[in-house]
């Protein structure tokens, strides 16, 4: 959290609370502003503006696609942040899932970001049945305990891979292997653990995993939902079929771009970074 520092008689600020949200990185900035001022294209219409704001929205894709360890760039949707990538994945795999008008069990773990949390509550009024996993002292969510909570109805399982309170990292390759073995999707949102951990989401076997651009020193109002092939998932939201018919409207070519830079500028820093982090801890 922000506080005062006494330095003799004057007082500084500085600020804390980087989990919350980062300053905008100056090369990001550099990275995004030309798109903001010349590369202003459309990038779904035909003509010459369009195809290039095209070209330039997918080379961010097949970056950050290579960076996060998915096996295809068609894996990567870009949305407007992490609680966006949340509610369409909770909603959209919940709804992708379902072959008939029975109700879904679906497990989330009590510790989730609310936009988690209130996704599975809305499910649950409207009359499927959420399960939540309770993480032990060691702030850890067991894959043992998440076996005892599966059903062969559960459709969904949704831990996250690093908490936001308390900064545990999950066993999400465990878990997700447990949640396989009933034919459940695997979500896990990874808003926390961008920049910090490593990954590499086609060994993982998750299913889906959420994202944000402002946690790593990137743009605010762009994030990924990270979608593994085949996995089926409802569009949320409707209309002119963009990002693979998953997330209809507009795309934010100058977000795609920054949180693209922003994504590798912190893979390039992380050892060092992670290594200052535990010294001031």
């Amino acid at each position: 959290r922000p506080s005062m520092i006494g330095v003799g008689t004057q007082k500084k600020r500085v600020y804390l609370d980087y989990a919350a949200t980062t300053p905008l990185d100056g090369e990001v900035l550099a990275a995004m502003e030309e798109y903001h001022r010349n590369g202003f294209g459309n990038a779904n219409a035909l003509y010459r503006e369009g195809r290039e704001a095209f070209s330039v929205l997918e080379d961010a894709r097949k970056r950050v696609s290579r960076l996060l360890g998915s096996k295809r760039p068609s894996e990567i949707i870009f949305t407007s942040g992490g609680t966006e990538s949340d509610n369409t994945a909770v909603f959209g795999l919940v709804q992708g899932r379902l072959r008939s008008q029975k109700p879904a069990h679906i497990i989330v773990s009590e510790f989730e970001h609310h936009a988690v949390l209130e996704p599975a509550k809305r499910l649950a009024s409207l009359g499927n049945e959420v399960s939540y996993l309770r993480p032990r002292s060691d702030g850890l969510v067991h894959p043992d305990d998440l076996q005892l909570l599966l059903r062969p109805d559960t459709a969904l399982v949704s831990v996250m891979m690093a908490n936001n309170e308390i900064g545990t990292v999950q066993p999400v390759k465990e878990l997700a292997a447990v949640a396989h073995t009933v034919g459940a999707v695997f979500h896990t949102d990874a808003v926390q653990a961008l920049g910090k951990c490593d990954f590499d989401l086609e060994a993982s076997g998750i299913d889906a995993a959420s994202f944000s651009g402002h946690k790593i020193y990137g743009p605010k109002g762009v994030g990924v939902l990270y979608l593994r092939r085949k996995t089926p998932l409802r569009a949320q939201m409707l209309g002119g079929g963009q990002e693979m018919g998953l997330r209809s409207g507009t795309q934010n070519v100058a977000g795609a771009v920054g949180f693209a830079r922003a994504l590798e500028i912190a893979h390039i820093k992380r050892s060092t970074e992670n290594e200052r982090l535990r010294m001031l801890q």
